[in-house]
């Protein structure tokens, strides 16, 4: 650990040289100033294995030798774990994507298999007739849900308004919900149990 911390006047007035060189912080953190004149936080750490680790932390005036050392301190403590701080932001990165594909609800998940099966439909109507159909009779019930909130009283409760009326609308606004569900098991999202349990049958899609 050095004498004393950076302070910022340390950093600012710090001149580029012929050759690249760093003002050291203390606990692996460094700027590193270039010949161009670049100065950028770093932090050295020891890998499991013993071999050295570095993280680029960010450039400096924009990140401050105060908010470096905040980065610095997280990445130890990430360190002491075990982990690579140089792994987390991808690890990160997939867990924010599974994390939005939970949030997602029947309407987008919907949306998302048409474009996805739009391709594959010889009839070009076809999609926009699954659209047509589940805009009128399945948003207006289930489209603001997630998958994992949809059980199968809510599916029932879709097709049940035209169900004498329009039986074979109903029948296959009921296949269509089924295939979406479908889709967002597939893909790893969570799905009630109780839908699950209790399969609805005779679906047309």
């Amino acid at each position: 650990m050095p004498a004393s911390l950076l302070r910022d006047l340390q950093c600012r007035i710090a001149k580029p040289r012929a050759n690249v060189y760093r003002l050291n912080d203390g606990g692996g953190l460094a700027l590193l100033i270039k010949p161009t004149g670049l100065k950028y936080w770093q932090f050295r750490y020891a890998k499991p294995d013993g071999r050295e680790g570095l993280i680029q932390i960010g450039p400096y005036p924009r990140v401050t030798p105060e908010q470096a050392r905040t980065a610095r301190n997280d990445h130890r403590v990430t360190v002491s774990r075990g982990d690579h701080p140089a792994t987390l932001p991808k690890h990160d990165k997939a867990r924010r994507k599974v994390e939005s594909a939970q949030s997602m609800t029947f309407r987008q998940c919907a949306e998302a298999y048409v474009g996805a099966r739009g391709a594959e439909w010889i009839n070009s109507k076809h999609a926009q007739q699954w659209t047509n159909t589940l805009k009128t009779d399945a948003f207006p019930v289930i489209g603001a849900l997630r998958p994992q909130d949809i059980d199968t009283d809510l599916v029932l409760r879709v097709p049940h308004p035209i169900w004498l009326t329009k039986n074979e609308t109903a029948i296959r606004v009921r296949g269509r919900i089924e295939s979406v569900m479908d889709w967002a098991k597939v893909r790893g999202l969570q799905i009630c149990c109780s839908h699950y349990a209790r399969r609805l049958n005779g679906g047309k899609r």
